[in-house]
């Protein structure tokens, strides 16, 4: 069954800006995390630079991935997997040892892959339900929360550490 636009806000574009924040908050202090769990400040860097990498070689078996489960349990399981290296991330901060900067690493490199299986699934899910005739608008919406969440996140970020400890 194909919906307008309208019908997408609740169930696409809303959690799509919402997902997009919270990412974008992490960005913004995955390097002082890295750092602060003892990481140089070139390989704290280096580590972001390998997130995207890793975004980058998994596009193709995400894709197949998603194509296996469908997109909205390939949604689910990308939300379970950001969720738990982001509380994996936050262990390796909360509790130090010697096993925190691994940790760290790890939970910062599985993270990219998962970020991609929801985004390709975000999408899809777009292009399956959209009218074709509305489909560039629907593209953009989605493109456009995406990026309103990446400039929103690592404000609501910054706020955040104001207050809190990293």
């Amino acid at each position: 069954m194909r919906v307008g636009l309208k019908d997408l806000t609740w169930s696409v574009y809303v959690p799509a800006l919402l997902f997009a924040t919270g990412i974008g908050a992490i960005g913004a202090v995955q390097v002082l995390a890295a750092v602060q769990v003892g990481a140089s400040d070139a390989l704290a860097s280096a580590l972001v630079a390998g997130a995207a990498i890793v975004s980058i070689l998994f596009t193709v078996p995400v894709g197949t991935a998603i194509d296996r489960l469908g997109d909205r349990r390939a949604m689910t399981v990308a939300t379970l997997g950001v969720a738990v290296t982001v509380v994996a991330t936050a262990l390796s901060l909360a509790l130090p040892g010697a096993w925190s900067l691994p940790m760290s690493i790890v939970s910062m490199m599985a993270r990219a892959p998962a970020m991609v299986a929801w985004s390709l699934a975000r999408q899809a899910l777009v292009a399956e339900a959209v009218e074709p005739v509305l489909l560039g608008r629907a593209m953009t919406a989605l493109g456009g929360m995406q990026r309103m969440g990446t400039l929103l996140g690592p404000l609501a970020g910054a706020l955040v550490l104001l207050h809190l400890p990293l």
